[in-house]
């Protein structure tokens, strides 16, 4: 994701060029009010390049719309676009178990009314993925060995159950992340 792609989505709503990062605290330090900063933000922002994403949502909705991993890799892999057939191919090789549990946390998050909610489900998945067969797996293949050759369990996706997903959103008791209201 580039700036522009952030901007599109909503994590940002302007761009400083790093050359301009050192005027920035100068700048903002005698602003009173949002209206100040606002003023003082778009002179020393660029207008960002055309993101990415925007312009890739033709095929991105339409594929990742699908219900199911299984759906969204059909999707992707019978796609007349290159750029979905790439994602198809980069999905094909990661842990089955790890995209269903990253479709579902996604998913998820949308509910989500506080951000501490999505730290709370990001961290009990980490553990249980942590304690998993894959995890491991994926730093032997890549790390230790470098064969880049995880022999994922279950290497299937149509394997992956929904008792194995849900092993990932499971509370840790005394290991809980806790936040004050």
């Amino acid at each position: 994701m580039n700036a522009a792609d952030a901007i599109y989505c909503g994590f940002a709503d302007v761009q400083i060029a790093s050359a301009k990062l050192a005027e920035l605290r100068g700048a903002l330090i005698d602003c009173r009010t949002a209206a100040d900063v606002k003023r003082t933000l778009a002179g020393l922002t660029n207008p960002p390049a055309t993101s990415r994403l925007e312009a890739a949502r033709s095929w991105i909705d339409p594929c990742y719309a699908a219900d199911s991993v299984e759906d969204i890799m059909q999707k992707l892999q019978s796609s007349g676009v290159t750029e979905a057939r790439a994602a198809f191919a980069a999905m094909s090789k990661a842990s089955p178990t790890s995209l269903k549990v990253t479709l579902r946390n996604i998913r998820d998050a949308v509910s989500f009314k506080r951000m501490e909610q999505s730290f709370q489900q990001d961290f009990r998945i980490a553990l249980a993925a942590i304690a998993g067969h894959d995890f491991v797996e994926g730093i032997r293949a890549t790390i230790v060995d470098k064969d880049r050759n995880p022999k994922w369990q279950p290497d299937q996706l149509e394997e992956v159950t929904s008792q194995i997903v849900d092993r990932h959103f499971q509370p840790v008791g005394e290991l809980e992340l806790n936040f004050p209201d």
